[in-house]
């Protein structure tokens, strides 16, 4: 694995610490938010695994997971789960859509978000592996 596919590995597990300690103070938003910093930099770890280059300056999941050549491995449960996990990067940060998306998150459904957010990881995991 080379040295930036590491680095990026790192910061997506820290990024699920941050949506653990999150959830703890009741910060749905964010806990959200962070776990889709956490799929992010897991998917530019593949990205720089694959491709031996940096990733691309980008927040769009859908173009890193087929660019890192991993999207096409996907089940329909982790499309799903990327179709979901997407809003919470953009339309959790601008004030016109942070009401609306905060109201769809709860302790509920961030606990889930959090275990399928450790499910996606571990998956490219294993596949960085090979």
């Amino acid at each position: 694995m080379k040295d930036h596919t590491s680095v990026w590995l790192k910061m997506a597990d820290e990024s699920l610490i941050d949506a653990k300690a999150l959830i703890k103070s009741n910060r749905f938003l964010f806990t959200g938010y962070a776990c889709n910093l956490a799929v992010e930099k897991a998917l530019k770890a593949n990205y720089s695994a694959v491709t031996g280059e940096i990733p691309p300056r980008t927040h769009d999941l859908i173009k890193l997971a087929k660019t890192g050549n991993v999207y096409d491995s996907f089940s329909s449960e982790q499309i799903e789960f990327i179709d979901k996990i997407t809003p919470l990067q953009i339309e959790g940060r601008y004030t016109e859509y942070k009401e609306e998306v905060n109201s769809t998150l709860n302790k509920k459904t961030c606990q889930k978000l959090i275990k399928d957010t450790e499910a996606f990881i571990c998956f490219l995991k294993t596949k960085l592996d090979r």
